[in-house]
């Protein structure tokens, strides 16, 4: 299907007006549909502390921002997709609907743990506030419009690069919750998998957000491909290349999840899994920064020396920790910074490249 520049923008322009118009309404229903709960349900409800109780503000807005940003998330991603298919071109189509379930899950746990850390962080500036059924709420009417609106907006909208920085923000998020949360103040001493097999709180979210991370990668890697197809169309890159980017980015997701499925500890064979997929996508990354010149040499001729540079600092971090400058909690957080940073760079080089050589592809894009 040929779509004109023109009539892309109004479209694009007509989409970002209707996803704002549904946001606010996401938004006002689920204010008044909380406001309603909380006032009229609540009636006796009085002095509710703002955090440390099963009943308190933090524990309600995180429900809230469990329902709602499933329900939201899940609607305007199916909604957006939909909408954005209907006028692209049918290479760049794309079949959302296998990714449905773990977006909408994403959205709900990145809602859940911002809920989280704000909280902690609220606790700490108002220690032993506590809220009348009035100002209980108001705030939790304005936590609920606000979760509603922004879900709506960024699950609408959301594209390749949002999947890949949720995907890093979730790495990121997951590992450094996880060591809050422990109960051990020292787990860094041993390494990032010792938050995955101690009994405590830091265990289900250390395992659980590594299998997100490891969902969302491949995911984005899916859509990202569909992508980087243009350039084997346009005789840049060859079907060999196409499949070799396509298995080694798809590997790295399942790698990183694996690290989450099969918990270090329980059997020795197990150990072996858990530490080979655990350093699988460092390594897969790493030989895609040094061979990338060979498999696609299309790109500005920087780019190239800043992969060298970063496998240079990966290989840096492994020799501080054999000669016992870093810890192996040091070595693993060096790598996963370095190879993010690599990914990054190269899915936004490869969409610079793509728009090179085929500027419609962009342009006819809702951003």
């Amino acid at each position: 299907m040929s779509v004109s520049l023109e009539d892309a923008a109004t479209k694009r322009r007509t989409f970002l007006e209707e996803l704002e118009t549904r946001a606010l309404w996401f938004g006002l229903a689920a204010a008044l549909i909380q406001a309603a709960t909380t006032f009229v349900f609540n009636p006796g409800a009085a002095g509710l502390p703002l955090a440390g109780s099963p009943d308190s503000m933090a524990i309600r807005s995180f429900l809230a921002a469990i329902v709602i940003s499933l329900g939201v998330g899940s609607y305007t991603y199916v909604w957006g997709m939909r909408s954005r298919n209907e006028f692209l071109p049918d290479e760049f189509k794309q079949d959302y609907r296998w990714s449905v379930v773990p977006m909408a899950l994403a959205a709900m746990v990145m809602s859940a743990m911002t809920i989280a850390w704000s909280f902690a962080i609220l606790n700490q500036a108002f220690p032993g506030a506590t809220f009348n059924r009035v100002s209980m709420t108001l705030f939790l009417s304005i936590v609920s419009a606000t979760i509603a609106y922004v879900s709506a907006v960024y699950m609408g909208r959301l594209h390749a690069a949002d999947m890949l920085y949720l995907g890093v923000i979730f790495l990121f998020g997951t590992l450094l919750f996880a060591g809050a949360r422990n109960e051990d103040p020292y787990w860094w001493e041993y390494s990032f998998s010792h938050l995955g097999m101690t009994p405590s709180n830091s265990k289900a979210i250390f395992n659980v957000g590594l299998i997100f991370t490891g969902a969302l990668i491949v995911i984005w890697s899916q859509f990202f491909m569909r992508d980087v197809a243009v350039l084997e169309r346009r005789g840049l890159i060859s079907h060999s290349v196409f499949r070799i980017l396509n298995v080694a980015l798809f590997l790295t997701g399942i790698s990183l999840g694996m690290v989450g499925l099969v918990r270090f500890g329980i059997a020795p064979i197990l150990n072996v899994v858990h530490d080979v997929s655990a350093t699988g996508s460092g390594v897969i990354l790493g030989l895609l920064m040094l061979g990338m010149w060979w498999l696609n040499p299309h790109y500005k001729r920087v780019f190239y020396y800043v992969s060298i540079l970063i496998v240079a600092g990966m290989i840096g971090t492994v020799l501080a920790k054999v000669l016992g400058y870093l810890s192996l909690t040091g070595l693993e957080f060096g790598c996963f910074v370095l190879a993010s940073i690599w990914l990054v760079l190269f899915f936004q080089n490869t969409q610079l490249l793509i728009a090179r050589v085929a500027p419609e592809s962009l342009t006819m894009r809702l951003r």
